[in-house]
């Protein structure tokens, strides 16, 4: 490379870092959270912290689980039938279909 495009590299170079320089300077400090906004943080943090103890003093009696009544307990459930979603081609009109058989 020639001095000339050397320099005029080495000016853009430049140029751009202190306009990158520049935009971060200018920019507002959006990501720095205001006081309230700490204050709410830190009350949020407490009622979780307190919640938590509460269910951490739970005793679940799982007992139930295991009785031979609850265990004779039928479903009655249903299995779900799949069904086909959408169209093979989303982009044929609608009603438009080919069947592969008449394609050569």
């Amino acid at each position: 490379m020639g001095k000339t495009s050397v320099n005029i590299s080495i000016v853009l170079l430049l140029a751009t870092l202190a306009y990158i320089g520049y935009y971060l300077y200018a920019q507002p400090s959006s990501n720095m959270p205001s006081d309230a906004t700490l204050e709410n943080m830190l009350a949020n943090t407490q009622v979780f912290i307190e919640r938590r103890q509460i269910l951490d003093g739970v005793n679940m009696d799982v007992s139930l689980l295991e009785d031979i009544k609850f265990r004779s307990l039928q479903s009655f459930a249903e299995p779900i039938v799949e069904q086909s979603v959408g169209r093979p081609n989303p982009f044929d009109p609608v009603g438009f279909s080919v069947n592969k058989s008449d394609e050569i």
